[in-house]
């Protein structure tokens, strides 16, 4: 699509807020800021996906993975695109400043359920701290307000600090002897137990935040009704297709609700 047939729609949706797509092809992002992978890892997994979605009768949709925090604002505010997953940090850190719209839930397969949460780890060596400050690492960026608000119930201690570990195996073997802690998601958090490594047996999970949301599905532009059931019942099939379940997977997903 030109960038001229671009504004020419987006000209449209500004005077029609309900105008219908039907005709044209839907742009999806997938935006899970500081995930795993590169786009072109991901474009053939999310090209199966939208492909998957068309046939189930959804609207026909062009994919892209937007995996850092900038190209996934970028993204929503220039509208790159109309629909898409994005992470529940992302979404609860953007909330005020895009409009999106939720039209379903993901199902993860690390929780079988539309929610996730948040488990800290330490070293079992390593004592929570009663006056010093405990440093957290996360695998990639959630936004200091999500992490505060949500994972930690509104704890807004200073002595939490927050840095950021995309290699966080390793960091997690390198707990013992330091006052630091590793925060991990649902994924993370299953993954690492299922590892038969013995250092793992060494550490200890201390805190288990509330569940929260999962990464919602959204619409970044008014949609009509018609289109909205379109693309939801579509996306239900999907989840229900054994067919979908191995691209749904490389995606962390397991489905799709209400």
């Amino acid at each position: 699509m030109t960038k001229t047939f671009q504004k020419i729609i987006f000209g449209f949706l500004l005077i029609f807020p309900q105008f219908s797509f039907a005709s044209i092809v839907f742009q999806f992002a997938f935006v899970y800021p500081g995930g795993e992978g590169t786009k072109a890892a991901a474009k053939p997994f999310l090209d199966e996906l939208m492909n998957q979605i068309k046939k189930n009768g959804g609207p026909t949709m062009q994919a892209a993975y937007y995996p850092s925090l900038d190209e996934g604002v970028e993204a929503v505010r220039f509208k790159k695109a109309q629909v898409g997953i994005v992470s529940y940090d992302f979404y609860f850190s953007n909330k005020e400043r895009f409009p999106m719209e939720i039209l379903l839930s993901t199902i993860p397969v690390s929780t079988s359920k539309p929610e996730e949460q948040s488990y800290l780890m330490m070293h079992q060596s390593t004592l929570l701290p009663q006056g010093g400050s405990l440093t957290i690492f996360t695998s990639r960026n959630l936004g200091d307000d999500f992490l505060r608000t949500v994972v930690f119930r509104g704890y807004t201690s200073s002595l939490l600090k927050f840095e950021i570990d995309p290699n966080i195996l390793v960091r997690l073997k390198s707990l013992s002897g330091t006052q630091n802690a590793v925060l991990l998601d649902s994924f993370e958090y299953k993954a690492l137990k299922n590892l038969k490594l013995p250092w793992i047996n060494e550490l200890q999970t201390v805190y288990t935040s509330n569940p929260y949301p999962s990464a919602p599905v959204v619409s970044f532009v008014p949609l009509e009704s018609e289109l909205k059931a379109q693309l939801t019942k579509s996306l239900l099939k999907v989840a229900k297709n054994p067919q979908s379940q191995e691209i749904l997977n490389q995606l962390r997903l397991q489905g799709f609700t209400q």
